[in-house]
C-alpha cells in the first residue's frame, strides 16, 4: 500500500548503515516476515529520525537482494504438506453412514428435490443432537451413618 505523494527515497550510505544494524537479529524472510519488517521499520525509524513506511524497506531491499528466492529457501519451522485425512472407520463408520444416509436426496415424479422425512436411527444415543443428560436429585448427607460412626466424627473435626 503506498501513500499518496510518496516520493521516491534517496537511501545514502549511512541509512543502509542503519539498516543494516536494524536488521540485526531480524530476517524479514520466511513465515514471521511482517512481523521482523516491524522491528525492522521501528528501529531504523528511530535511528534516522526520517519518517520511513515499510514500503520503502521492502522496495530497497527488494534492489538489494532477491526477496522471493530467501523466502522460498526459509525453512518452515513446522510441516506444511497437504494429505488427505480420512477419520478410521472403526471409531467413526457409524457417523459417517448416519450422514450418508441424510444428505441423499429423494426425487419425486416432479422433479423437485425433497429430503428425508426422518433422520436416521444409527446414531447411538447420547451422540445425537438430544439431550441424554441424566437427571440429578438434591444432593444429601447419608442418613443412614450413626453419628457415632468413627468417620463421620473424624469429618466433624
Amino acid at each position: 500500500m503506498a501513500i499518496i505523494g510518496e516520493e521516491p527515497l534517496n537511501w545514502t550510505v549511512d541509512m543502509e548503515v542503519n539498516l543494516f544494524h536494524a536488521m540485526r537479529g531480524h530476517k524479514p524472510v520466511g513465515v514471521n516476515k511482517n512481523f521482523h519488517m516491524l522491528c525492522i521499520h521501528e528501529k531504523l525509524t528511530q535511528m534516522t529520525g526520517k519518517k520511513l513506511t515499510s514500503q520503502q524497506i521492502w522496495k530497497h531491499l527488494s534492489t538489494m537482494y532477491d526477496l522471493a528466492a530467501l523466502h522460498e529457501s526459509e525453512i518452515v519451522p513446522f510441516p506444511n504438506k497437504e494429505k488427505d485425512f480420512d477419520l478410521p472407520q472403526s471409531d467413526f463408520g457409524y457417523l459417517m453412514r448416519a450422514k450418508d444416509e441424510t444428505s441423499t436426496i429423494l426425487t419425486n415424479d416432479e422433479g423437485s428435490v425433497k429430503s428425508p422425512s426422518r433422520p436416521p436411527s444409527a446414531i447411538p444415543p447420547g451422540l445425537g443432537g438430544e439431550k441424554d443428560t441424566p437427571k440429578r436429585g438434591k444432593r444429601t448427607r447419608n442418613n443412614a451413618a450413626s453419628p457415632n460412626d468413627p468417620v463421620v466424627v473424624k469429618r466433624r473435626r
